[in-house]
């Protein structure tokens, strides 16, 4: 609920006026919002429980199964998700999205383009069908950033990776594998050891903003930080562990004068890393030594493994460099048995989130979801120095995560809940939400809940 008596002097709700908002809010949009993302990503149960189970917490032919005909209980999640996300935005309350500059437009523009993608996807059922899925992330997104504050959307990611984490431990100590203490152990849970990395991470995140934000359970929200970056050291993951520290150190960064240098620094950075990743196969087989750090790891699925993998993609992504295979229609059944029996061991995906990216929408498609990544993290630490404690800065985290872990995995442009927690925070900085005032004329809306433009923050009495 709007409270005017706590705002700026143009009008914008200042933090406290933010927190009392997300406090009178409908508790039961933000109740469902989570049961419904929880369950979407783990459906259907019966693998995900079992995940630790099985050999190198993969099964071929489920891999196999869901690029030809996709997993009906994923499907169902999602649709369900998808269809909660609709009612929400058409359901009435006074207020209306709009585009906030050009951020919002590319935002749309990359949408745009994964549909017109279907024209010339080599799988068009397949591609279709995840089309229709990022359009059920992407309508949730936007009902979220339009029925809940930004520190709302901080709880609502708490909520769901604790969940995740807490059924990922029962799972384990049901089927007796949970043994951290044994050597080589890691952590699946629910899913790849990898995502649940990525998972523990975002609870670890989002603990350590709320505890350094000005929530009054500290004590406790520091120890769900510390017990969620154990379990990212557990999955062994290496890319999330140094992602979710990178951004941690955010946190900090958001307080000091060169943060925005470490924004663009880091920026720049990653551009040049994927500058380098597209440039072909040659310049990864220099670098080969220099990536792996000298490991000699006998698993193919490390990072030692992944780089004969690149090269092999990179051939692919030379044959259609601008508009890609069409969105997410590279992987087919034949595609993964290819290029599983080339290198070794089973996959369904590139292993960088960047290759893929070029895959599914080529050069073209890269740009226009990416660009608004790079813009939205440092949009969110503008956001965030200017008025701390209402979000943005743990948007900048999620974004910063997603594309630190791209490097290694695909967690963008894939249907999966860190793609639908960044798309949640895009939303919130892409979008502006309008209160319609019919009094007024011809000027019938007033923005309620647009990010602060000014460092002094002034109250009404």
């Amino acid at each position: 609920m709007y409270s005017p008596s706590i705002t700026t002097s143009t009008g914008f709700l200042t933090p406290e006026a933010e927190r009392d908002s997300a406090a009178s809010a409908n508790l039961l949009f933000v109740g469902a919002a989570v049961a419904l993302i929880s369950l979407a990503y783990i459906l259907p149960l019966g693998p995900a429980w079992a995940r630790s189970t099985q050999e190198h917490f993969l099964v071929a032919e489920l891999m196999e199964s869901g690029a030809e005909q996709g997993t009906l209980g994923r499907q169902f999640g999602l649709g369900a998700l998808g269809l909660f996300g609709l009612l929400a935005l058409a359901w009435p309350d006074g207020k209306s999205l709009r585009t906030r500059g050009a951020l919002g437009v590319l935002c749309l523009a990359f949408v745009a383009w994964c549909g017109l993608s279907l024209l010339w996807a080599i799988d068009k059922s397949g591609s279709f069908r995840r089309f229709v899925a990022l359009g059920c992330e992407a309508t949730a997104a936007l009902a979220i950033a339009r029925r809940a504050s930004m520190r709302q959307l901080v709880w609502i990611v708490f909520a769901c990776s604790a969940i995740w984490l807490g059924l990922g431990i029962l799972a384990e100590v049901s089927h007796g594998t949970f043994r951290p203490w044994q050597t080589g152990y890691r952590f699946a849970g629910l899913f790849h050891p990898n995502e649940s990395a990525s998972a523990s991470s975002v609870l670890a995140l989002s603990s350590l903003y709320l505890a350094t934000r000005g929530e009054q359970r500290k004590r406790w929200l520091w120890a769900v930080a510390i017990v969620a970056a154990g379990f990212v050291v557990l999955s062994g993951s290496r890319t999330a562990l140094f992602a979710m520290l990178l951004a941690a150190v955010l946190v900090w960064a958001m307080q000091m004068r060169f943060g925005r240098l470490v924004v663009w620094g880091m920026a720049a950075s990653w551009l040049a890393i994927i500058a380098a990743l597209v440039m072909g196969s040659w310049l990864m087989e220099t670098g080969s030594g220099a990536i792996s750090l000298g490991r000699v790891d006998q698993e193919n699925s490390t990072l030692t493994g992944r780089i004969p993998l690149w090269q092999e993609l990179m051939e692919q992504v030379g044959k259609r460099p601008l508009t890609g295979y069409g969105y997410n229609a590279f992987w087919t059944v034949d595609n993964i048995r290819s290029i599983s029996d080339s290198q070794g061991w089973d996959l369904s995906a590139a292993h960088s989130a960047y290759i893929d990216l070029v895959l599914s929408v080529g050069l073209i498609g890269a740009v226009l979801c990416l660009v608004p990544m790079f813009l939205g993290v440092a949009r969110s630490m503008q956001f965030e120095r200017r008025a701390p404690g209402l979000g943005y800065g743990f948007t900048a985290m999620l974004l910063l995560l997603a594309l630190l872990c791209g490097l290694t995995e695909t967690t963008i442009g894939a249907t999966w809940f860190l793609a639908l927690f960044g798309m949640c925070g895009l939303a919130h900085v892409a979008f502006e939400v309008r209160e319609i005032v019919p009094q007024q004329g011809p000027r019938s809306e007033r923005t309620t809940l647009e990010p602060p433009r000014l460092k002094r923050i002034e109250t009404s009495s």
